[in-house]
């Protein structure tokens, strides 16, 4: 059985990172890692079967990290990063992609004073 969040998850990788403003990792990054950085990270996911196909839905997170004192550094590199998911057609082996659509934002400021600021997308493929 493929696993599907790893194909979108790679496909999703590869967008972000041609927006080319900071770096960008999944979930986490690594310990020591200075900011401004992007997250993406899986929040839900879904497969539909039919008799002959099925399809793939997940909700992802993608945010911003800064640690400056106002969440325009955020709010400003997360634009590039939203220009680049937003409708883009994500190349998954063995499925169309049917819609990359941000449903969501979000922003909040953490207890260690970094701003996290970015939206919540939902990503829809059909099996081919």
């Amino acid at each position: 059985m493929t696993d599907t969040w790893a194909l979108a998850g790679s496909a999703i990788y590869a967008t972000l990172g041609s927006a080319g403003t900071v770096p960008i990792y999944d979930t986490l990054a690594p310990q020591g890692t200075q900011p401004p950085y992007a997250i993406y990270q899986l929040q839900a996911s879904r497969d539909d079967y039919s008799f002959d196909k099925s399809d793939f839905s997940a909700d992802v997170t993608v945010k911003m990290l800064s640690n400056r004192t106002w969440p325009g550094e955020a709010r400003l590199t997360y634009g590039h990063l939203h220009d680049a998911l937003q409708d883009a057609a994500l190349t998954i082996p063995g499925f169309t992609p049917m819609r990359c659509r941000r449903t969501s934002r979000v922003e909040y400021q953490d207890n260690e004073k970094f701003w996290h600021s970015g939206g919540i997308y939902r990503v829809d493929f059909s099996e081919e």
